[in-house]
């Protein structure tokens, strides 16, 4: 058990998400602690970040895209394939871009941060009024500069969930018999 209990503690989250079995597993684990919307919201969060991290160049006359913030490393083959292929693209017009850029995180909140989401986040109210605002600012000035206040938002309810997971979820998912199966195999 103390064998256990070490390889236990060297198993991070981070580990755990960018490896595409132990992903897999720590989801089966969210599907039964009925908290899915948690990873869900990582992964959809991290397409959009991929999303404007490749399309920068193009994106670059509507205003600054350098810096997209706080990013998870999440198995590339579980990010990239569950993202449509159309997206990567790279010769989709810098005014689309903008407008699926929109749409992403226009997407993401009403999946997660609205009251009436069906998979809403447990998110701080801080989080949550911080996205509302700049979700009001985006639909009033539908401007590329309203990106960075997005990206703040959305980071500190990124932070929130990841809080959430190292110090709830996951720490019942590495005392598992899956967690600790996982962890033998993976050290």
């Amino acid at each position: 058990e103390e064998i256990v209990s070490s390889f236990n503690q060297q198993l991070t989250l981070e580990r755990v998400v960018m490896d595409k079995s132990g992903f897999e597993l720590f989801a089966a684990h969210l599907v039964k602690e009925l908290s899915l919307e948690n990873i869900l919201y990582l992964v959809e969060y991290m397409q959009l970040k991929h999303f404007i991290s490749i399309h920068q160049s193009h994106l670059l006359q509507y205003g600054d895209v350098q810096a997209i913030g706080y990013r998870v490393d999440i198995c590339p083959s579980i990010l990239i394939a569950n993202l449509d292929p159309r997206l990567l693209q790279m010769n989709i017009p810098a005014s689309l871009l903008w407008q699926i850029t929109l749409d992403m995180f226009d997407y993401l909140y009403s999946r997660y941060i609205l009251d009436s989401s069906m998979v809403r986040l447990n998110i701080s109210f801080d989080s949550s009024v911080s996205i509302r605002q700049a979700m009001s600012q985006l639909r009033q000035y539908s401007s590329l500069d309203v990106l960075p206040s997005l990206i703040t938002a959305f980071d500190a309810a990124t932070t929130d969930v990841l809080r959430l997971l190292r110090g709830d979820s996951f720490l019942r998912f590495q005392k598992s018999p899956e967690g600790i199966a996982y962890s033998k195999d993976f050290m």
